[in-house]
């Protein structure tokens, strides 16, 4: 009985997508190595550039987030120490997947002020930017090369990720960071990732 139980226990949570422990994903074949899509959204607050299109030649650190997000609220603040600390070398683009209504309330006004951010906030509503990105969870971050290459993906916003993020920035900055060709192993590769089907 208490095996069947467990054994239950186990295929539910595998059912419902629950991580298994060490299921943090720093990585992702699908993304690191290719060139960003471009985003699309309604700018709501924030200055700095909005696309990558703007941030060109730039570092640039592109989270999908929303106001119920509470690792987002943590991430926040970190993101704004790296723009004070790096300056224009660095861009920082905050896409929300919120829906109309926490727009039109001011939610994601009140989630800036409550967090210190002034770079830019995007809703990404009409979906253009989520689905060229299709960001498995909230908040998934990528940390995208001077050239417009993903290098890094970090899936969740967990213990340690705002400092590895920073260090990360860092080492592109200075010509330490990957280059594409190194960051996935082979050739790189520049087509848009495709959409997971899940």
């Amino acid at each position: 009985m208490y095996w069947a139980l467990l054994l239950g226990l186990l295929v539910f949570s595998m059912g419902c997508g629950l991580p298994a422990p060490q299921s943090h994903v720093h990585r992702d074949a699908r993304w690191v190595g290719q060139r960003a899509p471009e985003l699309a959204g309604k700018h709501i607050t924030g200055e700095g550039p909005r696309t990558l299109a703007e941030a060109a030649g730039r570092v640039v650190v592109v989270e999908f987030w929303s106001t119920y997000c509470d690792p987002c609220e943590r991430s926040f603040p970190r993101y704004q120490r790296l723009t004070e600390r790096f300056g224009d070398a660095v861009a920082i683009i905050a896409v929300s997947l919120d829906d109309a209504e926490q727009v039109e309330n001011g939610a994601l006004l009140a989630f800036a002020k409550r967090t210190g951010a002034t770079f830019p906030l995007i809703w990404g509503g009409d979906e253009v930017a989520k689905d060229a990105y299709d960001p498995p969870n909230l908040p998934t971050s990528f940390v995208i090369d001077q050239h417009g290459v993903i290098v890094h993906v970090h899936v969740k916003y967990e213990a340690g990720d705002a400092d590895r993020i920073e260090r990360q920035v860092e080492e592109l900055l200075t010509g330490k960071g990957p280059t594409a060709t190194e960051a996935t192993g082979g050739t790189r590769t520049v087509s848009p990732p495709r959409r997971s089907s899940r």
